[in-house]
């Protein structure tokens, strides 16, 4: 049985948390098959008009690559089952079609994109509950909301969480030292990871800290690159007088994130919307505490071992700034132990699960 994944949102300089997802879940699949413990052979899939972006696709060694244009190219489907790990999946009749939905923010707050954006993806929602046989939820908050917004029968939506990359572990003094030098970093600091963007909350963010006892005594780290409305965002930071007190870091490789983690005192992300919020976990599992925001599928990925706050309400992320700083070394080691139940293994069996619906139903 060829099993190909749809991987064109991946051919990208800087990937996202989509990209991760993709590569993540490809390597998982891999190691199984390498173990004989998944029967099926894998075939990565690019669109065409990913070819000028092909430098940065994801081509691991001993998997095959497929360059694909529907409905020219190729003539016949070249795989059994196709799975579209970021929503878009080819419409090839004879072929079992699955998709994963990370999140439906684009149907929730309005004023996070722009109209075009809106429109463009609730066109691949609408596209995916039509053309698919089983379509994979990241979390059951993602589940829920889907079937909320878009016309899908519910039995066809399964459940796969993500998993935590086993890179993601406390680094040593000397790993967060080197990336302090590198990177200019102060020696004890709060960390926000994410786009500066409105979904992100960053903006509020940054007037909580203002807010806060901590200020002056931990600087805050902003890293990501820019998103949505960003550069507003950094011009209204900066009218705050905060220019000694706020790092703008720009994009962190995938390499730097554990020391990165492990330096920071406390990981900020009092995001309005999640999916799943992956950094929470990363964060766990470096040992650093994390204040959340109490929407979307944060605290259902936190599990109780995140402080959790209004993310529209400054002075309650203030409180909940102070707040994880103080959570000990018990609560810590504890939410490390929740980090480690979600596996890019177990995300893989869990889809490699969905795959067997799929082609069922495909069947039928």
């Amino acid at each position: 049985m060829r099993i190909g994944l749809e991987l064109s949102s991946v051919c990208q300089v800087r990937p996202t948390g989509c990209a991760r997802y993709s590569t993540s879940l490809v390597t998982a699949l891999a190691a199984l098959r390498e173990r004989s413990e998944a029967p099926h052979d894998l075939v990565l899939l690019y669109r065409l008009s990913r070819w000028r972006k092909r430098r940065w696709c994801h081509r691991p060694p001993n998997l095959p690559v497929r360059w694909y244009q529907e409905p020219l190219w190729p003539p016949r489907p070249p795989v059994d089952l196709v799975h579209g790990t970021d929503v878009r999946v080819p419409a090839w009749r004879g072929v079992a079609r699955v998709a994963t939905i990370h999140d439906v923010f684009s149907l929730i707050g309005e004023d996070w994109f722009t109209p075009a954006y809106r429109e463009r993806k609730i066109a691949q929602y609408r596209r995916a509950a039509r053309l698919c046989h089983r379509l994979v939820a990241v979390s059951e908050t993602t589940r829920r909301d889907f079937l909320a917004r878009v016309d899908c029968p519910p039995e066809r939506l399964r459940v796969v969480s993500e998993g935590v990359d086993p890179a993601f572990a406390p680094a040593g003094a000397e790993a967060v030292a080197a990336l302090a030098r590198r990177r200019g970093l102060p020696g004890r600091y709060l960390l926000y990871l994410g786009s500066i963007d409105r979904r992100k909350n960053v903006g509020r963010l940054i007037g909580a800290y203002a807010r806060s006892r901590v200020r002056g005594e931990l600087p805050l780290v902003l890293a990501g690159g820019p998103g949505f409305d960003g550069g507003r965002i950094r011009a209204e930071a900066e009218a705050l007088g905060l220019a000694g007190d706020l790092v703008w870091l720009g994009y962190a490789a995938d390499a730097e994130l554990p020391a990165l983690y492990s330096g920071a005192a406390a990981f900020l992300f009092p995001t309005l919307y999640e999916g799943f919020g992956l950094p929470i976990l990363e964060a766990m599992a470096c040992g650093t505490p994390v204040l959340a925001g109490d929407r979307g599928a944060a605290p259902e990925t936190a599990g109780g071992h995140a402080v959790l706050a209004d993310p529209e309400d400054e002075t309650a992320l203030a409180a909940g700034i102070e707040a994880v700083l103080g959570l000990g070394a018990a609560a810590r080691e504890a939410a490390r132990a929740h980090a480690s139940r979600f596996t890019w293994e177990a995300c893989a069996r869990g889809v490699l699960a969905v795959y067997e619906e799929a082609l069922g139903a495909a069947g039928a």
